[in-house]
């Protein structure tokens, strides 16, 4: 279909991306290095599932986020 113009809701999410996407990235490091102690593991099983499994999810927030700026950017 033709390309239509970004409205004015998508320029603001595009404008929120970028902090959306730093917060998104700081906490998934928060995660890794939380995962990286070394009693991390010592942990009851469902913690440590519960922690990876969050970080999964803000692993595909994170890459969701990305292809939804370049699908805002090519828009503009």
């Amino acid at each position: 279909g033709q390309r239509r113009k970004m409205g004015f809701k998508e320029t603001r999410e595009l404008a929120a991306l970028p902090d959306r996407i730093a917060e998104l990235e700081a906490q998934q490091e928060a995660l890794q290095a939380r995962m990286s102690e070394a009693d991390f593991y010592q942990q009851p099983k469902e913690q440590i599932s519960a922690v990876a499994a969050e970080l999964d999810q803000l692993t595909l927030d994170i890459q969701a986020a990305y292809d939804r700026w370049e699908t805002l950017e090519s828009r503009q």
